[in-house]
């Protein structure tokens, strides 16, 4: 990890996530329901880092800004209990994309959803299976599905497959209510052995109960400056003078280009004319009756090598 990293994700997922692996320069992530390569990523930071994976999203608009990562092995299809199709309503502008049928009449209310689509669902177990892990350990597996996120686990075998580390959204859509599966949720977790460790508003957090003791230390204190000076109030103060600045230079950069119109206006409407009165000239008759006299004067000149 170096000094400064660059931190991506939209509730610090990534901050609380890079203090558990500081000692790591590789790892392995799973990402499911993993939207955009950059925009509110939780693996961008890892992956930077030296770290891959394997990230899942449905959506094909958004699976296709993966393809930027060599090391990674992107997915586009849903996770879910078992395999099927399913339609998904879909938001290209937010992470609100869902086959919650609660959820998308909510978010098509506040107007996100945008169109329908019949997307195919597998088991977690079957895709890992097909990229060739019977049995994987590996560092973190971050849900976040927008309702869906207990079918994803009724696909997984979390004694084949185990992180060490769990993410799951599990709260209502822009909210920090808990939803109403939680319970099961945690039941459905815990079964395999996992301890909870966080709940950050968001996410709750689940370590395997043998690395409870290494990584709780972890989540004692919220997000700050000493994870990253770019995450801080003064940060953003920094952002915002840049901002002013940028705005001040494109507005000054305005003002110039304006004026530079005005001149070339000026020089147009010059030529014009200029242009007009030569055209003027060459239209008179004195013009005209003078042209062989002009004629005949620049064939003397060339002859006798005159200027």
């Amino acid at each position: 990890m170096t000094d400064r990293p660059d931190f991506y994700s939209q509730n610090f997922e990534d901050v609380m996530l890079a203090r558990c692996f500081s000692d790591r320069s590789q790892g392995f992530y799973i990402d499911v329901g993993a939207q955009h390569e950059e925009v509110e990523s939780v693996t961008k930071h890892f992956y930077e880092a030296g770290w891959s994976g394997v990230n899942i999203e449905p959506v094909k608009e958004f699976a296709e800004t993966f393809k930027c990562r060599k090391r990674d092995i992107i997915v586009c299809c849903a996770a879910g209990a078992q395999e099927s199709t399913d339609t998904l309503a879909i938001s290209l502008r937010t992470g609100l994309s869902t086959f919650n049928r609660s959820n998308a009449a909510k978010a098509n209310a506040m107007g996100h959803i945008e169109e329908s689509r019949e997307i195919s669902i597998r088991k977690l177990d079957d895709i890992l299976l097909d990229l060739g892990h019977e049995t994987l350990s590996f560092e973190f597996l971050k849900i976040d599905v927008e309702g869906f996120e207990l079918d994803v686990l009724e696909g997984i075998d979390l004694r084949r497959y185990r992180p060490e580390i769990i993410l799951c959204e599990v709260t209502e859509p822009n909210t920090s209510q808990k939803s109403s599966n939680y319970a099961k949720i945690c039941e459905k977790v815990e079964a395999f052995n996992y301890h909870p460790i966080y709940f950050d508003g968001l996410n709750q957090w689940w370590c395997t109960s043998e690395k409870r003791y290494q990584h709780s230390p972890y989540f004692s204190l919220p997000p700050g400056v000493f994870d990253s000076t770019d995450i801080t109030p003064y940060a953003g103060f920094n952002c915002r003078k840049q901002l002013r600045h940028s705005e001040k230079q494109a507005k000054e950069a305005q003002r110039q280009l304006a004026a530079d119109a005005m001149q070339i206006d000026r020089a147009i409407v010059s030529r014009n004319a200029i242009q007009k009165e030569i055209n003027a000239i060459k239209s008179s008759r004195s013009w005209q009756m003078t042209y062989l006299l002009r004629k005949l004067a620049g064939i003397l000149r060339k002859a006798t090598g005159s200027v």
